[in-house]
């Protein structure tokens, strides 16, 4: 009988995404569409040039290992500190857990991103403001699963009683699934076709989010698109795969009363606490970069360019 236990306990199968370390392998592995080979053509524009695909499937993650070392996308740079002093890409706030797109959602982080704002300096500068600013999204997503899985044992934490109910219904699928999304909010109002990036810096960037940040993005919700918006969507969406394109979602115009229906629609997918008010939201956040970024690790320009030399596949 002892032996018979010992068999069982070795033959238990534990799910991925709850090992130490697996749900970074399991959202490689999902891009990749669990290959029985073990070869792939992810990540895209490494892989994809061979034909059959000869790249295997630890590649993937050796690449990102080595990006995150070497890029440190954690780590701000003076250059990136000026491209971002107006406040045009930050974290702050979570989905709503009891209305979430999918379960696992429900511990979502928010990315505000406002292209308007700002015209890019130093491009440089720009994609790590971008890379840092969905860096930081990811680990507050895990840090709120956290919280969530958690706090459903302390019911003190929780506003009312609906969101208890609900962070007690997720509770049984939240450890089984995958965490560390964003939803990623684009608000386009006054974007300047002069302002907008160009196509090359933009590729490059892309590339760098779908090989080393893969399986994160949950949802982009753009709102107050214009001519230049739809113009700049025209070209990028060659850049973008199906799977993103799916998670587009396009919503009203932040104008008269087509503000308040905004919100509504924010609200579906966003605690409204954290709305801003220039989407019709309670929320009357003041971007300070000092502030926003007082506990980012900083490094100097040359520290923040040394991939271009160790990973010229990026510069």
């Amino acid at each position: 009988n002892n032996n018979n236990n010992n068999n069982n306990n070795n033959n238990v199968v534990v799910p991925l995404d709850s090992m130490d370390g697996g749900r970074l392998l399991a959202g490689y592995l999902r891009i990749m569409d669990y290959p029985d080979s073990l070869t792939t053509t992810f990540p895209y524009n490494l892989c994809s040039k061979e034909n059959p695909p000869l790249c295997p499937c630890e590649m993937a993650i050796k690449h990102t290992l080595q990006w995150r070392e070497v890029y440190q996308p954690w780590c701000m740079t003076p250059t990136a500190l000026r491209e971002n002093t107006k406040g045009w890409m930050y974290t702050r706030g979570f989905a709503r857990v009891d209305t979430a797109y999918r379960p696992e959602l429900a511990s979502a982080s928010i990315v505000w991103f406002r292209p308007g704002l700002h015209e890019v300096d130093n491009y440089n500068g720009w994609i790590r403001v971008f890379l840092n600013t969905l860096d930081a999204a990811v680990a507050a997503s895990l840090q709120r699963h956290q919280q969530l899985f958690h706090s459903t044992k302390s019911t003190s934490l929780h506003k009312d009683q609906q969101q208890q109910a609900s962070l007690q219904q997720y509770n049984v699928v939240l450890p089984l699934t995958n965490f560390g999304k964003y939803y990623v909010v684009i608000d386009c109002d006054d974007v300047k076709l002069g302002w907008l990036p160009s196509i090359r810096n933009v590729k490059k960037l892309f590339v760098m989010m779908q090989d080393h940040m893969a399986d994160r993005l949950a949802l982009i919700l753009l709102t107050n698109l214009s001519t230049p918006i739809y113009i700049m969507m025209k070209l990028l969406m060659p850049l973008i795969t199906k799977e993103v394109r799916d998670k587009v979602i396009i919503l009203r115009k932040a104008s008269g009363d087509g503000k308040r229906r905004l919100f509504e629609q924010l609200r579906e997918h966003i605690q409204e606490d954290y709305i801003p008010t220039w989407l019709g939201g309670p929320d009357d956040y003041e971007f300070d970069v000092e502030q926003h970024y007082r506990t980012s690790l900083r490094c100097t320009d040359e520290e923040g360019l040394a991939f271009l030399t160790a990973m010229p596949y990026h510069a």
